[in-house]
């Protein structure tokens, strides 16, 4: 095995540790914070977390822009770190300022929105909370992100599990351990102690990165305007884009608030942090791949920086696709029986906000599945320096979907209208992102865009039929009702469900979709890597198919 295939491995399996680290977190912490605070106050949660992803956009902002500029400046040597790093403190530090006034104003916002007033206090301090907490981590930036540009994948993946573990620490803490009772105290509190956890997270990694380069104290004298124009040009146009997939997640909630109520936000809360675990399935192998090809593309040798490249968006195209396909169909047909077991004892209302999360998970399956193909793309563009190429078909769909959605809204009949915002952001995301991309990064990479839509074509082959297979299982033996497709989603329907055969036909998929990835999927070399692997052998050198 090369080096290099080496270094991918060890971030591949540090990656897939943390996601299945903060997949289970997730998983447990949600029920956990129903049967503690309610549905009521869940979904001022799931609204909250609207909100602040709204005034948290410059986290999001600094966090995703940052990783092509600080590499190129880590790889350029030591003269052109200290210069473009210091200009980096300074651009980290005026967007702390802006966060900080972000939230202020969501803050001086709250009342305007449908919030029980006994929970409008509450959710004020639990926003200003977690304002504490972006302003942390934006001002960190800098020595947090260098985990990503030196690739200290394993490093990085312990702190942010740590990080995530914050949230059900603080829910065990205040709502088992100490027992409190009130909803609107426990929101409360709930948003402070997980906050500072938080800032206490950042702090201990950012001290631990500078003790490996102690190049990275934070600073801002010596930044050179030539530096601080130099990276902000790049910046400035990944921040667009980081912008517009921040409003993709957060103005759904603010609109179904607006339009529907506070279960509506219940149902999108359970339903889209369900279907983001497709994402959160790929992340696994697209993540640091950004500060991979930025090491490519700061090669002097242009010719194999591209020759690199395209291996490497090749390699990331089909890995995500065998992921997010499956995933999808598992999330979109079983999505029912799984939300039940999930969140379904804890929900006081659940024959208004599970059939509305199911239909709404149905939905938006599709736009996420197509979000997470596209975003390897969008990855390995963004770290080899094309940002320009792609950011303006992404910030034209991010202004389209939420217009349409405010439009559909409108004119949909009453019971349509909270579905309205996860279809125009499948449509979004299937047409621009799925089907624009690959034409962008053909250009970008050289690359025929018909070979990397190809890619998808056997992951979906093989993935409808292990889905044959499962609903053949469930067909024969069981009854195909206990999926939600042919039967009213209700409580007492629920508590009929089959689950030895729900399960059986989901054994049945992952055996049928292994088997034929194996063989249909994955080359003769893939196969051959694998089981190296598997039988813990040194690889012997083999020639890619």
């Amino acid at each position: 095995m090369t080096h290099e295939a080496r270094k991918g491995l060890v971030r591949i399996v540090s990656n897939y540790v943390r996601l299945f680290s903060t997949l289970g977190l997730g998983i447990l912490v949600v029920p956990l914070t129903i049967a503690w605070l309610g549905d009521e106050a869940f979904g001022m949660i799931s609204l909250m977390g609207a909100n602040i992803g709204l005034a948290a956009v410059f986290s999001k902002i600094i966090q995703g822009s940052l990783v092509r500029e600080l590499g190129a400046a880590y790889h350029a040597g030591h003269e052109t770190f200290r210069a473009n790093y210091t200009a980096i403190c300074l651009i980290s530090f005026v967007c702390t300022l802006l966060s900080i006034g972000t939230f202020t104003a969501v803050i001086l916002l709250l009342p305007l929105l449908q919030i029980p007033e006994e929970l409008l206090a509450a959710s004020m301090c639990f926003v200003a909370g977690q304002g504490l907490n972006t302003a942390a981590m934006v001002f960190l930036a800098p020595m947090l992100n260098m985990y990503l540009v030196t690739e200290r994948f394993v490093g990085y993946n312990i702190w942010f599990i740590g990080v995530r573990a914050t949230n059900i620490i603080s829910v065990l803490i205040l709502g088992y351990a100490i027992g409190i009772n009130d909803p609107a105290q426990g929101l409360m509190w709930h948003g402070i102690l997980w906050s500072l956890l938080g800032v206490l997270g950042f702090i201990i990694a950012a001290a631990y990165i500078y003790t490996k380069d102690h190049r990275l104290m934070i600073r801002f004298k010596g930044a050179r305007r030539e530096a601080v124009r130099e990276v902000f040009s790049t910046f400035s146009w990944n921040s667009g884009v980081q912008v517009v997939m921040n409003m993709h997640e957060q103005i759904p909630p603010v609109l179904l608030n607006l339009f529907v109520g506070p279960l509506a936000n219940a149902a999108w809360g359970v339903g889209f942090r369900f279907v983001s675990y497709i994402r959160m399935a790929t992340t696994g192998v697209q993540f640091g791949s950004d500060a991979v090809s930025a090491r490519f593309a700061a090669g002097e040798d242009s010719e194999k920086a591209r020759t690199q490249l395209q291996r490497l968006i090749n390699i990331q195209t089909k890995l995500t696709a065998m992921i997010a396909l499956p995933a999808g169909i598992i999330v979109f047909v079983y999505g029912w029986p799984i939300f039940h077991l999930w969140v379904g004892r804890s929900l006081k209302n659940y024959e208004l906000v599970i059939p509305m999360a199911v239909m709404m998970t149905r939905i938006l399956a599709w736009a996420i599945a197509s979000r997470a193909i596209s975003e390897t793309w969008m990855i390995v563009l963004y770290g080899a320096g094309f940002v320009k190429s792609y950011a303006m078909w992404v910030v034209a769909g991010g202004i389209l979907a939420p217009v349409a959605s405010i439009i559909l809204m409108f004119t949909l009949p009453k019971d349509l209208v909270p579905y309205a915002p996860p279809l125009m952001l499948s449509l979004v995301f299937f047409g621009i992102h799925l089907l624009g991309f690959p034409f962008i990064t053909g250009r970008c990479l050289h690359i025929a865009p018909y070979k990397l839509l190809a890619a998808l074509l056997r992951p979906i082959i093989v993935t409808l039929v292990a889905l044959g297979f499962a609903l053949a299982t469930l067909w024969i033996w069981s009854d195909i009702g206990d999926l939600g497709f042919t039967v009213k989603i209700t409580a007492e329907r629920a508590a009929s469900i089959q689950w030895l055969w729900i399960f059986v036909s989901l054994a049945v998929f992952a055996a049928v979709y292994a088997l034929g990835s194996a063989v249909f999927v994955m080359s003769g070399a893939e196969r051959q890597r694998v089981s190296n692997l598997i039988r813990r052998k040194r690889p012997a050198k083999i020639q890619d198919e």
